[in-house]
């Protein structure tokens, strides 16, 4: 694996963790799902940032436990379109104000169409860590 992929891993675990904790805490019968929840919070979290010619405005997508999905604004912090249930704003809101300006750098790279190096996400990545 190799460094950026640790970086954004570790990135995208916390957020996971943190829609794993809405989960846990509506659930009725909290013992019997812990485990379920653990599974979720391991590999159902997808971001991703897809800039092109019909898409200038800053924004990232995210897919939760493959059956929810959003496009989010990097400023302001909005949903912009999707099927997000409410209860998972405040979590993917307060992640994304903490990567903010690592976003807003990449997707500038991307737009402009300049050549993203590894190194470069990862030194942006530590920064705002």
């Amino acid at each position: 694996m190799d460094d950026l992929y640790k970086s954004f891993q570790h990135d995208v675990e916390k957020l996971q963790n943190l829609l794993a904790r809405v989960d846990l805490f509506e659930s009725k019968n909290k013992v019997e799902n812990v485990i379920e929840i653990l599974v979720h919070q391991l590999c159902h979290t997808k971001v991703g940032l897809r800039p092109d010619k019909n898409h200038f405005f800053p924004h990232f997508h995210i897919e939760y436990k493959r059956e929810f999905s959003a496009s989010y604004s990097i400023e302001p912090l909005k949903c912009l379109k999707g099927n997000m249930p409410r209860k998972y704003e405040k979590p993917i809101l307060k992640w994304a104000k903490e990567k903010q300006s690592p976003l807003k750098k990449i997707w500038r790279k991307l737009i402009n169409g300049d050549i993203v190096e590894k190194e470069w996400i990862i030194e942006i990545l530590e920064k705002d860590k």
